[in-house]
């Protein structure tokens, strides 16, 4: 067969040609527009010594890419022979091929072909097609092999641009280079049903395409999807627009002469035909007016078409009937001439949505059995009814927001507006931004997403633009989605009343529910409490998941002996909404530290935190997180505990301010970051506990920069923990599923504790009230103590509460007794911290030695007549540097301090310059004299106020005035 023959058999007519020259590695593309020249050119390339190939595919241009492909008319397949090969030989090949078509139902390969090691395998068939038909079907005949063993080349089956060799070359791959010849080919081409219908055609998916289609064009993907998804199909609106001249001359032609229609060009009708409304009848109603029309035959051939033809096919197999048409270009194919969307109906807009389910809560009976019923582990699924979208607008029966208006023709077309499912839900008035609209977002992997947008930024298009590409809807000329907006926002003012937007989590005013992320708890029911700017962010980390009865089992890790520490790290969770009825404490932290890791600190906050919701998106990192941030994060969460690990790193003055902080419940003012000439909203303050985890004591670091941290070592419980767990097998499997248990349930425990709470709110007072008089009775503790006992109070009787509801199982009298312990051991620490005059005087001369005037009173010779006439002075032990702060007068224990660096050094030590003077007049004799400092020396300077101050062992009496007083 001569090369040009083969070229002729396996390729389409029309389009680009492309020859390949390999040399050494070196790929080289030849495009030629004929066949003619396609010959030559392998010729050419043959005779350099080069390996020849050809595509098997024309092309649009000259580019061998798949997206590029004009026409495909055969199959083919590479069987490879050798040693280590598919085959043994070509001889074995052949036996095989045989065998598989038998086993196949497939035909005589029309052309065979030894490329010198091998064979390669062609099935022509009668006319050209397009590559997005073409797939599909090569596809199937690559599964074919698969499901037969048959062991041809994988890749080249379904690679529309695939080279092969060519006969009449050689293959210079070996030594000496063998001839790639022919021996096997007839004279027979197949029509393309024939093929087709042999193999199993897997439908194309509307929203993803086979392997093989991978290069397809984004519009090319957007068309097929649209031709099989979302959209119906007319063919009496095709026949209309093409009755008025609008439409397609090629079916024009097959209606009006349906006689001189050619086989290839009917097939290109009848796929339309049979993938509109009308189907089977308009196939047969275009079919039967042919002469040689056979209702059996034209099933068949209708049923293996799987897809709508393309413009490009109708073109390919009658270029004369594209000729002048207006459409050229603008349609992919003649079925979008009928395509309109498929408007939703009512049963379409009641859309479930998979979600994991969540503990199933008897709301009516909080502390019931009934709790601890079994859950199934499969997801539930849960109802939305979309509501009918304001007209002109609405929804496809598959999702999606469409326009339905009048074109410049004044003809009524249908416009995409947005693919998936958007839409208001509730008008909200939120604190700062105003009038905003709560959407929905029907995501096609994530699920159903609400997010709150102000109304100044909804109707602004750069700002819109940014609000839904921030919630993952990615539009770039979001006017359209605008105009939908505004036509929903018209629709909802006279019906739908507006929302307050709850800005901070915890208890709303009336204290008749507690809101919890996208859940408002009420004490025998959940309500849907919407996003505002402040709390959108931690819904997802709020939401439930798992089962109660599996948190439970969680907290059986912590229910021995040893582990109170932990335990009380856990009851802050429960104790932190209880802080309501604490008078005047805002806040009080809880601190577990140790100098080691393994302990279990970070574990009992996330076991904590879990009962609100995902310890990964609730517990802040001390190492990380800053001091404003968690502060910003305490507004948020109000009444919900504030936890954060890890909070070594703080300095002195930044653990000092943390404590301080926590109890002030609020923020610092700020001024608005959004341009404007106003302050930063703050919410509510908080009333919440505070659980930390460090390698060291806060109070310690205090006390490094603080002569008396009193005010903040009554805002904090610090306790160091110990190695409880050995290195076990059965303790590190015991930590593995105690870890496992909190990290697949969480947020389901709040639930029943809130509605206990909410039946039982005076009774929940009472029991705080009762607790603090225990601890001030057992722990004797006074009213400076207040803060310790608000934590503890709190702390103990929320575990009280869970465990009324089988959230626990702790032994509370000997969490008790830890308590009252621990609480006896901080007054025993903090005494330490007493400010004891004495020493305070004589660490300020330590720091402050180079400032003093050390001198011995008695040696003064101020009085005495000298015979000279001069002065006799009195040579002091040591004079002041650089500043002076005191006179010493060491014989006397007596000491003069002045005034201002003495209260600068105070404020330092963030110490009461008042209760200083009052220690010093009361303990060390101390009284206010104006003086001279410099008396007796040489340092003559104007008097001033001083404090004078003896030390105890010094003289009974206060110190006498002598001359030093003279003044």
């Amino acid at each position: 067969m001569l090369t040009k023959t083969f070229l002729s058999t396996v390729l389409a007519d029309g389009g680009e040609y492309c020859i390949v020259g390999i040399n050494n590695g070196t790929a080289r593309h030849k495009f030629v527009a004929d066949m003619d020249a396609a010959a030559t050119a392998v010729a050419q390339l043959d005779r350099r010594g080069t390996d020849v190939y050809t595509a098997l595919a024309t092309f649009n241009s000259a580019s061998r890419k798949v997206a590029d492909i004009r026409s495909m008319k055969s199959f083919y397949m590479d069987l490879d022979c050798g040693d280590g090969k598919g085959f043994k030989d070509q001889s074995d090949a052949m036996t095989r091929l045989r065998a598989f078509c038998t086993a196949a139902n497939l035909p005589k390969p029309t052309v065979v072909v030894n490329s010198g090691r091998g064979l390669h395998v062609y099935w022509v068939i009668d006319f050209a097609i397009a590559y997005l038909e073409w797939a599909p079907i090569a596809n199937a005949l690559k599964r074919a092999c698969v499901t037969h063993n048959f062991p041809a080349d994988p890749v080249v089956t379904a690679d529309g641009a695939r080279i092969l060799r060519v006969p009449g070359t050689r293959n210079f791959k070996t030594d000496p280079p063998m001839p790639v010849t022919l021996i096997g080919h007839i004279n027979e081409t197949y029509p393309l049903h024939r093929f087709s219908s042999i193999l199993k055609l897997e439908p194309l998916p509307t929203t993803s395409f086979p392997e093989s289609a991978r290069e397809l064009s984004d519009e090319d993907r957007v068309t097929m999807n649209n031709l099989l998804g979302n959209y119906t199909k007319k063919f009496s609106k095709i026949l209309i627009k093409t009755m008025e001249g609008k439409g397609c001359a090629q079916i024009d032609s097959a209606v009006r002469a349906p006689a001189s229609l050619g086989y290839p060009q009917w097939v290109d009708v009848i796929s339309i035909a049979k993938h509109c409304e009308e189907g089977s009848i308009a196939v047969h109603n275009i079919s039967k007016a042919h002469p040689d029309y056979n209702p059996a035959e034209t099933d068949k051939i209708a049923n293996s078409i799987r897809y709508p033809h393309l413009c490009s096919t109708f073109e390919l197999n009658n270029p004369a009937g594209c000729a002048g048409c207006q459409l050229k270009g603008k349609i992919k194919s003649p079925i979008t001439l009928g395509m309109e969307v498929k408007e939703a109906t009512e049963q379409d807009n009641i859309v479930h949505v998979s979600v994991e389910k969540p503990v199933t809560l008897e709301v009516a009976a909080p502390d019931a059995d009934s709790l601890f019923e079994s859950a199934s582990e499969e997801d539930e699924l849960q109802t939305y009814v979309i509501p009918p979208y304001p007209y002109p607008y609405f929804r496809g029966a598959n999702g999606g927001i469409y326009l339905r208006q009048k074109n410049k023709d004044g003809e009524e077309e249908e416009l995409e507006v947005y693919h998936r499912d958007i839409y208001p839900v509730k008008r909200i008035r939120d604190p700062v931004s105003g009038a905003s609209t709560l959407l929905r977002y029907h995501t096609k992997l994530e699920g159903v997403r609400e997010f709150v947008v102000p109304n100044t930024k909804l109707f602004s298009r750069e700002d819109c633009r940014k609000e839904l590409s921030f919630n993952g809807i990615v539009t770039l000329n979001p006017e359209m989605l605008l105009k939908y907006f505004a036509a929903w926002v018209k629709r909802m003012e006279p019906d739908k009343k507006e929302e307050d937007a709850v800005s901070q989590f915890g208890w709303t005013p009336g204290k008749d529910a507690f809101v919890v992320g996208s859940r408002k708890i009420k004490v025998r029911s959940i309500e849907d409490n919407p996003p505002s700017p402040f709390t959108q962010l931690l819904f997802p980390a709020l939401e439930p998941k798992g089962k109660l009865s599996e948190w439970v089992k969680a907290t059986e890790f912590l229910n021995r002996p040893g582990f109170e520490p932990h335990q009380f790290m856990l009851g802050l969770s429960f104790g932190s909404p209880l802080m309501i009825f604490a008078p005047a404490i805002n806040g009080a932290i809880f601190n577990l530290y140790s100098g080691k890791s393994g302990y279990g600190k970070s574990q009992a906050q996330f076991l904590g935190a879990s009962v609100w919701g995902n310890h990964s998106g609730l517990v802040l990192k001390g190492t990380s997180d800053t001091e404003n941030m968690m502060w910003n994060r305490a507004e948020v969460y109000k009444n919900l505990p504030l936890y954060a690990e890890e909070v070594t790193n703080f300095t002195s003055e930044m653990a000092s301010g943390f404590l301080y902080k926590s109890g002030e419940g609020t923020q610092k003012g700020r001024m608005s970051n959004a341009g404007q000439n106003r302050e930063r909203y703050r919410g509510s303050p908080w009333q919440l506990l505070v659980g930390l985890s460090s390698n060291a004591t806060l109070g310690g670091k205090v006390s490094q920069k603080k002569a008396s941290p009193q005010g903040e070592l009554q805002r904090i419980i610090e306790v160091e923990i110990f190695k409880l767990l050995d290195d076990s097998a059965e303790s590190t499997r015991q930590a593995r599923e105690f870890n496992e248990l909190y990290q697949n349930n969480y947020g389901v425990a709040c639930v029943p504790y809130i509605q206990k709470l909410l039946s039982n709110m005076v009774a929940a007072k009472k029991l705080v009230d009762t607790m603090s008089d225990k601890l001030v009775e057992s722990a004797g503790l006074g009213p400076q103590n207040r803060g310790w006992v608000a934590q503890a109070a709190t702390t103990l009787a929320g575990l009280l509460v869970a465990k009324t509801i089988k959230l626990h199982n702790f032994d509370m009298d000997a969490l008790f007794a830890w308590t009252v312990k621990t609480l006896k051991q901080k007054k025993v620490e903090a005494a330490q911290y007493n400010v004891k005059i004495e020493d305070l005087i004589a660490n300020y001369i330590a720091e402050n030695i180079r400032g003093v005037l050390r001198i011995k009173s008695t040696a003064d010779a101020r009085g005495i007549d000298d015979p000279s006439g001069a002065d006799v002075l009195s040579v002091p032990d040591a004079t002041p540097m650089y500043r002076w702060v005191a006179r010493h007068e060491y014989d006397q224990n007596r000491l003069f301090l002045l005034l201002n660096p003495f209260k600068k050094w105070l404020a330092q030590q963030q110490l009461d310059y008042n209760e200083m003077e009052g220690l010093i007049f009361k303990e060390m004799n101390g009284v206010k004299e104006k003086v001279r400092l410099g008396k007796g020396t040489r340092l003559s300077i104007p008097p001033s106020y001083a404090l004078v101050l003896t030390w105890a062992d010094g003289p009974a009496d206060a110190p006498p005035k002598g001359n030093l007083f003279d003044v």
